[in-house]
């Protein structure tokens, strides 16, 4: 499976782009690998991501339309 990353971080800039957008979707795959990688524990997500704690880790997965 191809790294959906791989290319962020080449966009081609000089049409336009969106760059919340961007951040989102990098923002969404580290969330949900951390949440992954933590058996689905919050509060252990949110440490591995450098969050405060689990309720910042849940306004992110609100912003970015994650559920668990």
């Amino acid at each position: 499976m191809p790294d959906i990353n791989a290319g962020f971080l080449n966009k081609d800039v000089s049409q336009g782009i969106d760059i919340q957008e961007v951040i989102g979707s990098v923002a969404a795959n580290y969330i949900r690998k951390a949440l992954t990688c933590s058996g689905q524990n919050k509060t252990r997500a949110a440490q591995l991501l450098g969050l405060k704690n689990y309720q910042t880790l849940n306004n992110w997965m609100e912003k970015y339309g994650i559920s668990q």
